[in-house]
């Protein structure tokens, strides 16, 4: 059969290209491919294809399955794109899959009846029962993992289990990917490093219960690692193959009780990959012999969700941290010559203009080299959902417009017009101090 993945994101004048490979649909077109079938990505932002172009390079390669990976705000792109192809072409199963359709499945389904199949939660295993079902026009009843139509009903089947092993799953299929139109080009002088940047995934899951963060939902609360050496063997793919010599780990977090960042960096090092990289790391488990060690394998940045300068506001968020966390893991990093990222919440209930001011200028003071604010965005699947929705505090459920940009929560002592003021004046404080 003829399978076709698409990012539901078409090109246009105000949305320019993503930063980096989709790797989530390269990771699914890897086991799909190993099945047998004939497999195709679309990646319509970086291919800069508008709506029409997009759904003409649907029509030619006319796909018998057609898969979307949905984030909440691009779920009513995905539906455009269903109806529109379905339209053209009412035998193909139209399945979506992501962080959104995980926890809005039924929802889904009522909303757009273009939608045939909703997977929940971990795709790899499921598609491939799926499409074996599907080719031998079987019922889908056994399919975990699943949410889908039958005889006019809604029908949700029990939930997938975790794939417990992470290194039986393929590499991602980098090969399907527009690799060449990915030119987001950095540069790292430190190390004498240029070139565009390349994503790897070394775990699946957070432990952490952070109230903003949907990976519970998906996850389970739970963190699994692949081994060190299969993370190796992707990135000496990356390297080898592709010419990547930056590396980003898109992980939760890359450094947690669970992962295995040591063995990691001493297989880099062992291996003397011609490579830099970055990660994400909770402030609290920072400490200097992993720092430098991280700085000897050519780690460049290192980013933090600092979220807030004000006590209250991270308790409200579960972050299960302290403000002195936040600084002195930034001073570890810093001294080790390691550029910060830092990542900030405002609009959390409870907070007053002068707590949000107190945040800006906490995030002044940790001087790191990228600082970025977003407001908090109520995603379904959160604690937070949940709490707005207890206390009728949404302002909107256009899904649209959950974006870091929007004020999406009613609050006590600011203005939606007054939050957007300072979420602007927040990050333009932020750029003038940002440091390459």
């Amino acid at each position: 059969m003829k399978i076709l993945l698409v990012w539901p994101n078409f090109y246009s004048l105000r949305l320019m290209n993503r930063k980096g490979l989709a790797l989530s649909l390269a990771s699914l077109a890897a086991v799909i491919e190993e099945s047998g079938h004939n497999i195709k990505i679309i990646d319509p932002l970086i291919m800069r294809y508008d709506f029409t172009k997009l759904i003409k390079k649907i029509k030619d390669y006319d796909p018998d399955v057609l898969g979307l990976t949905v984030t909440t705000e691009l779920v009513y792109k995905a539906y455009k794109i269903v109806e529109s192809y379905k339209k053209i072409n009412p035998n193909c199963l139209t399945i979506l899959g992501g962080p959104h359709p995980t926890v809005c499945s039924k929802e889904i389904l009522q909303e757009c009846k273009y939608v045939d199949i909703v997977v929940r939660g971990e795709g790899e295993i499921t598609i491939i029962e799926l499409l074996d079902n599907f080719e031998k026009q079987k019922s889908f009843k056994n399919v975990k993992g699943i949410t889908y139509r039958e005889n006019g009903k809604i029908l949700e089947n029990p939930d997938r289990e975790l794939i417990s092993n992470l290194d039986s799953l393929p590499t991602p299929a980098f090969h399907l990917l527009p690799i060449k139109r990915y030119t987001n080009e950095i540069s790292v002088p430190e190390f004498g490093i240029k070139g565009n940047l390349g994503l790897i995934s070394s775990t699946r899951g957070c432990p952490y219960n952070c109230v903003f963060c949907a990976s519970n939902a998906i996850w389970y609360k739970t963190c699994r690692s692949r081994s060190p050496e299969k993370v190796i063997e992707d990135i000496k793919i990356l390297r080898e193959k592709f010419g990547f010599k930056i590396i980003e780990f898109v992980d939760d977090t890359f450094i947690s009780k669970n992962n295995n960042a040591e063995e990691i960096c001493r297989l880099i090092k062992k291996e003397d990959l011609d490579i830099c990289w970055s990660c994400m790391s909770r402030v609290e488990l920072i400490n200097k012999e992993l720092v430098k060690l991280f700085k000897k394998t050519k780690c460049f940045e290192i980013a933090f969700g600092f979220e807030s300068g004000v006590q209250q506001s991270l308790d409200f968020l579960c972050k299960g941290i302290k403000i002195e966390h936040s600084v002195r893991a930034s001073e570890i990093v810093k001294n080790e010559g390691i550029r910060t990222f830092g990542s900030f919440i405002i609009g959390v209930p409870g907070e007053t203009k002068e707590m949000i001011h107190q945040t800006i200028k906490f995030a002044k003071s940790l001087n790191s080299n990228k600082t970025v604010f977003g407001i908090l965005i109520p995603l379904p699947g959160t604690m937070i959902y949940d709490y707005s929705i207890k206390n009728n505090l949404l302002l909107t459920k256009d899904w649209s417009k959950y974006v870091f940009s929007r004020p999406l929560i009613k609050l006590q002592n600011i203005s939606p017009f007054e939050l957007k003021g300072l979420f602007y004046y927040a990050n333009l404080s932020g750029i003038l101090k940002n440091k390459a």
